[in-house]
């Protein structure tokens, strides 16, 4: 009789029943896979550093798959390139390096630009007079320079890299400083690539300078962030590339620690006894915005050292006060 009557019920009630029986061990097996990820070997502690095994293994642990230019490439070809128009970095400070060099690509991408290599003002350096410091950090003091060249001349054909020499004169810039229009669409959906064009168009042709037939080069403003990657095709999204050179410095890491505490494994997705270390950063626009303040990076922080189990963490700021009050709240 009981038989029979689960027999007679809706399809919904046999689904329902499903669900509930599954999804207990989806959960089981999601966390067991949140703590034993694929590619990791637990905690064995490696005895000898070998520079060729340990950038192999890093490499295959930490890297999804290896440099393809195609994804890079493929999202070139959306633009409409002008071999005239020169964009160069305006003093790339040292603190601001990374958002920086990631923004800069993208816009220069989209514009059909090519660029000047940037280079970037040693911590304390500003504006000399409104213009360029000279006093400048080469790109290969913080970057892997051969690698960045050579993958941009696979994926970036069209874009020309110019590397000025000590002694070099370059051509004159246009008057001014371009500040690029916002591409963050999650802030606005009017920040599209069609009206980043229209604003550097007209910002052009203000310029009695300015003849599209001739060298063109712009002096570009700092944009930290302004980039919103998720509108950038899935394939670059994944696979951005990883060049050598950073297994390389890993492995150079790994011997330093190995002279302190125990050797890394360069197959285990977080080495034991790792540390999370993060930077605060809550000056100007940063404190105001509700997803980067101080409540936020921290909660960001704290979520990823508890997400991985890390016991110890190292934070850098500027401000005293909130250090203090983000040790009160990994206390809690």
């Amino acid at each position: 009789m009981h038989v029979q009557s689960f027999v007679n019920r809706p399809p919904a009630s046999h689904a329902a029943l499903v669900v509930v029986t599954l999804l207990p061990l989806y959960l089981a097996s999601y966390r067991y896979r949140l703590w034993h990820p694929y590619g990791g070997t637990g905690s064995t502690a490696v005895d000898a550093l070998s520079s060729a095994t340990f950038v192999a293994d890093w490499l295959d642990v930490h890297v999804i798959q290896p440099f393809h230019p195609s994804a890079i490439a493929a999202y070139c070809n959306r633009s409409e390139w002008h071999p005239n128009l020169v964009f160069t970095l305006v003093d790339g400070a040292e603190d601001g390096m990374a958002e920086n060099v990631l923004d800069f690509p993208f816009y220069t991408t989209e514009a059909g630009a090519s660029i000047v290599l940037p280079s970037f003002a040693a911590h304390g350096a500003g504006r000399a007079g409104g213009g360029i410091t000279q006093e400048n950090m080469p790109f290969r003091m913080l970057f892997d320079e051969t690698w960045f060249l050579s993958s941009m001349t696979q994926a970036r054909p069209q874009m020309a890299i110019y590397k000025p020499e000590q002694d070099h004169k370059m051509a004159d810039a246009l008057p001014g400083t371009y500040l690029p229009k916002s591409r963050k669409v999650d802030m606005d959906l009017r920040n599209t690539k069609k009206a980043f064009l229209e604003h550097l168009d007209v910002w052009l042709k203000e310029k009695p300078e300015f003849e599209p037939d001739q060298l063109t080069l712009v002096n570009v403003e700092r944009t930290p962030w302004q980039v919103d990657t998720r509108n950038l095709p899935q394939e670059f999204r994944r696979a951005p590339g990883c060049g050598r050179n950073a297994a390389a410095r890993s492995y150079g890491c790994a011997r330093v620690n190995s002279q302190i505490h125990d050797a890394l494994n360069p197959t285990s997705t977080i080495p034991r006894n790792a540390f999370y270390g993060a930077y605060m950063d809550t000056r100007n626009a940063l404190a105001s915005e509700s997803y980067s303040n101080f409540s936020a990076q921290t909660d960001a922080h704290l979520e990823q050292a508890i997400l991985h189990n890390i016991k110890l963490i190292y934070i850098a700021s500027k401000n005293t006060t909130e250090l203090a009050l983000f040790r009160v709240a990994a206390a809690n």
